[in-house]
């Protein structure tokens, strides 16, 4: 009875863990991109040319987040390698912070390079801090999208 209680126990605790990482279209698995940030200031991000001054992704570098994805050969006509924490906000170019990210859909890459230029625009007003911005995508861009770029109108009584 121990043993069944236990082989149950794990297909659960599979289920749940599989469950958890299922996450909507146009977000990165967390357990293979979890996201990953220098650690820059306000001034230095915000400067101009700083996101031109990171060196280019490298194409082994591309073919391995594609392919942790299961996306062969680095390529694909449906994705577009992205940083989860942008560039622009102090995101770095290691393989967990990169993702192969819808380019059409609900969710989507032009969707995801508006927010990113807000949430600049924001820290370098000092709306927010860069870790404030760094954090909520990390966590989950497309409530941050929601958030700042398109807030859901919120029906009052008056209305």
């Amino acid at each position: 009875m121990r043993t069944m209680a236990f082989v149950i126990g794990l297909a659960s605790a599979a289920t749940m863990t599989l469950a958890a990482d299922t996450l909507p279209i146009g977000l990165p698995s967390s357990s293979l991109t979890p996201g990953d940030a220098r650690k820059v200031t306000k001034e230095q991000i915000c400067a101009p040319g700083y996101a031109a001054s990171i060196k280019v992704t490298k194409e082994s570098t591309k073919e391995e987040a594609f392919s942790r994805y299961g996306l062969r050969d680095g390529k694909s006509t449906t994705e577009v390698l992205d940083h989860l924490i942008p560039i622009e906000l102090g995101g770095t170019d290691s393989i967990e912070n990169l993702w192969p990210e819808p380019a059409h859909g609900q969710w989507n890459a032009t969707q995801k390079d508006a927010l990113e230029q807000k949430m600049l625009g924001m820290v370098c007003d000092g709306t927010l801090t860069v870790k404030q911005a760094q954090s909520a995508m990390k966590k989950n861009w497309v409530l941050a999208y929601q958030q700042y770029v398109a807030p859901v109108a919120v029906a009052t009584k008056d209305q």
